[in-house]
């Protein structure tokens, strides 16, 4: 599928230092796919050595015909990925 980065995934990509290639790695090569059930986002989650630190990546995306538009990328900690399964938000 295509990749559409929306204004906002744009910004906080580049506020984290998140690349591009970075994100489409993450979607084509995902551990895991969540749907986020307060934001109805698809979530695709990636462990990786992000800044020295093995991190979550978090890659939430909106599907539309042939392409996901990418609302936000964000490095979560295994406590935080840990919390958004056990409290039920993904699933």
């Amino acid at each position: 599928m295509r990749l559409v980065f929306s204004d906002h995934a744009k910004r906080r990509m580049n506020e984290r230092k998140i690349s591009k290639i970075l994100v489409k790695g993450v979607v084509e090569a995902f551990d895991y796919k969540f749907l986020d059930v307060l934001t109805k986002h698809i979530v695709f989650v990636k462990s990786m050595m992000f800044r020295r630190e093995k991190r979550y990546i978090a890659v939430s995306v909106d599907e539309r015909e042939e392409e996901y538009i990418v609302v936000s990328v964000h490095p979560i900690r295994d406590r935080d990925f840990s919390s958004r399964i056990e409290s039920g938000r993904w699933i």
